[in-house]
């Protein structure tokens, strides 16, 4: 599989010759010498040269670049070998990064062989990125410059910012066709988010958004502890999802604000210690005082499973609520150590240093003021899940990325993935092409059981 961190080392040589001055643009080509060859081209967009785009040639251990002149030709010399050649634009361009072969996906790109004292051709049609254009209001509906607005396809890879100008307008093209978010800020104010369909190749107005100050419910007590603004607080919502997380002052005092009407939970974090509080909206509540006593730790060994130390595997302590009480990494004789815990029912998670096996967990209950020695925890063996990526056309996909909790991989030439030492029971899959305009994300799931491989039915993208 091609190296999938070309953009990372295309971006680098970019800043690079914008510091020394941009590589050469030459309409022809420069004499060959015998131990390098030339590659020529031109780039171009919508049938029309493409200027000033930066040209990429990457190889392990071997790179060359040049920008392309107003008629959208380039030349450079480069060291003989088989490149992945890239053209990233200026700022503010159509096109999205692109690759040889009129790609976006670097995977899917066609290789470029380089031989000394020969020239290589490498023209490059780019592929547009779908527009957007905008206007951010303020309060007044005033044009607001230099507020942010933050983009992002729904159902794809693609996030961008965009800035505004004097007349309050944004413009951007770094999107692929889908179902667009938006939503603008500037400081503390912030507009309600918003969506446009988008398609690429032409450019879309967007709602206006109206910038404004956030008002809310506001949620306040006091902590009354030993250091009391080490302490955590997390604020939980209905769903028992975190919502706000902030650390009391040097006097306790602790303020989660801009919060919607509703009922939550404050808790200080991995102590079993709360307070269920309801609000309405833009109303005031206080969850009083909640006294937090002397934190004691709990101390155990991880094996593998069959019973040697677990070295290096992370552990985390997490309360009933989901909160974390402490973490450590285990030392050679498996052994760990986490402070933080006050009374209750805990849960030690382990996760190992290696994908031959898989997270295990499990329960012990706490007596405040007294430290806890935790059972054995032996890891799972785990099972394998594997299965292959296609296009609609049936044609395998390679540098697809699945992944799940715990577990990632991408797909290689025949668009096999293969996830090991995955938990046992329901794992939910999430199947990413990460580039701007590559296939769509797909979500699905698998039964692991340990000790067993499981197939996924293929899984198809578009």
């Amino acid at each position: 599989m091609r190296s999938r961190i070309s953009l990372a080392v295309a971006v680098t040589a970019a800043l690079v010759v914008g510091l020394v001055g941009s590589a050469p643009a030459v309409a022809g080509a420069p004499r060959v010498a015998e131990d390098v060859g030339v590659v020529s081209g031109t780039v171009t967009f919508a049938g029309a040269p493409a200027a000033d785009a930066y040209v990429q040639l990457f190889s392990p251990g071997k790179w060359a670049s040049a920008r392309t002149a107003a008629d959208g030709t380039y030349s450079t010399t480069a060291e003989p070998g088989t490149y992945e050649v890239t053209v990233l634009g200026p700022l503010g361009s159509r096109y999205l990064t692109t690759y040889l072969g009129g790609t976006v996906r670097a995977a899917d790109s066609t290789p470029l062989k380089v031989t000394a004292g020969a020239t290589a051709t490498a023209d490059v049609r780019l592929v547009a990125g779908a527009g957007v254009t905008g206007k951010v209001v303020d309060a007044t509906g005033a044009p607001l410059a230099g507020a942010t607005v933050w983009l992002s396809n729904v159902d794809r890879f693609g996030t961008t910012p965009a800035t505004t100008d004097a007349a309050g307008v944004y413009t951007t093209y770094e999107l692929a066709t889908g179902k667009v978010s938006l939503y603008g800020f500037k400081g503390t104010h912030k507009s309600v988010t918003k969506s446009v369909a988008v398609r690429q190749g032409t450019l879309v107005r967007a709602p206006p958004l109206r910038v404004q100050k956030v008002v809310g419910a506001r949620i306040a007590g006091h902590v009354r502890a030993t250091n009391a603004s080490d302490q955590p607080v997390q604020l939980l919502n209905a769903k028992k999802v975190t919502v706000g997380w902030e650390r009391p002052n040097a006097h306790g005092n602790v303020a989660f604000v801009g919060l919607k009407a509703g009922t939550y939970r404050v808790v200080l974090s991995g102590t079993n210690i709360s307070k269920k509080v309801t609000v309405k909206a833009t109303t005031r509540a206080s969850f009083g005082t909640l006294v937090r006593g002397r934190p004691t730790a709990v101390s155990g060994v991880v094996t593998s499973p069959t019973g040697k130390p677990a070295l290096e595997a992370e552990v985390r302590v997490v309360d009933s609520f989901g909160t974390i009480a402490g973490t450590a990494t285990t030392n050679a004789k498996g052994r760990y150590r986490v402070v933080g815990v006050i009374s209750g029912r805990y849960t030690v998670v382990a996760e190992p240093d290696t994908t031959s096996y898989a997270r295990g967990s499990l329960s012990l209950s706490v007596t405040k003021g007294r430290n806890k020695v935790a059972p054995v925890l032996r890891l799972p063996t785990g099972g394998k899940v594997y299965g292959y990526v296609t296009s609609a056309k049936g044609k395998s996909v390679e540098g697809i990325t699945v992944f799940t909790t715990d577990r990632s991989a991408v797909t290689d030439a025949r668009g096999r993935w293969v996830l090991t030492g995955v938990a046992k029971g329901k794992r939910h899959l999430t199947v990413s092409d990460d580039v701007v305009g590559g296939y769509h994300t797909v979500q699905t799931s698998v039964v692991a059981k340990n000790g067993r491989t499981v197939r996924v039915a293929t899984i198809v993208v578009r």
